[in-house]
């Protein structure tokens, strides 16, 4: 069983991310939601053509972009490729040229690159949310990437 989430901690910002994609479509939506104390602030966007991993990056990018000064994040997702890739192939990658261990390019290298440039002016704890227990932030951030991809309607 995974620890207890943070989602009390009153003195840090917690994002949540969510990520949705119509493969008919080929479309994807991202959505998210900041909470502060009492404040909370919703917000979301689509992108033709890109990846559900693509879109785990842009929320969590949009996300950091959002925060107005240095602060304690707690970050959330269901994606393990996001929370790993932050916190643990990107050394790797950075050391080797941003090549994976068997010499490839690192897929959705730009992203990476913002992800880590932003990650690296806060204190971000990363923490993978069971998908069949979401907290209720998470689950409106699930429902707004959902809302982003009916815009392409």
């Amino acid at each position: 069983p995974r620890a207890p989430l943070p989602i009390d901690d009153t003195k840090a910002v917690h994002l949540f991310t969510a990520a949705a994609y119509s493969g008919k479509k080929k479309i994807g939506g991202w959505g998210l939601v900041l909470r502060f104390a009492d404040e909370e602030k919703g917000s979301s966007g689509q992108v033709a053509g890109a990846s559900p991993n693509r879109m785990h990056l842009l929320g969590a990018i949009a996300g950091l972009e959002a925060l107005k000064r240095p602060v304690r994040v707690h970050l959330y997702t269901v994606s393990d490729y996001l929370k790993d890739g932050a916190t643990t192939w990107v050394a790797g990658w950075k050391s080797r040229g941003w090549a994976t261990r068997e010499g490839k390019p690192v897929s959705h290298r730009d992203l990476w690159q913002k992800l880590d440039q932003l990650a690296s002016k806060y204190r971000v704890q990363w923490h993978v949310v069971d998908k069949d227990d979401l907290p209720p932030d998470m689950e409106y951030a699930k429902q707004l990437a959902r809302d982003a991809l009916k815009l392409a309607d």
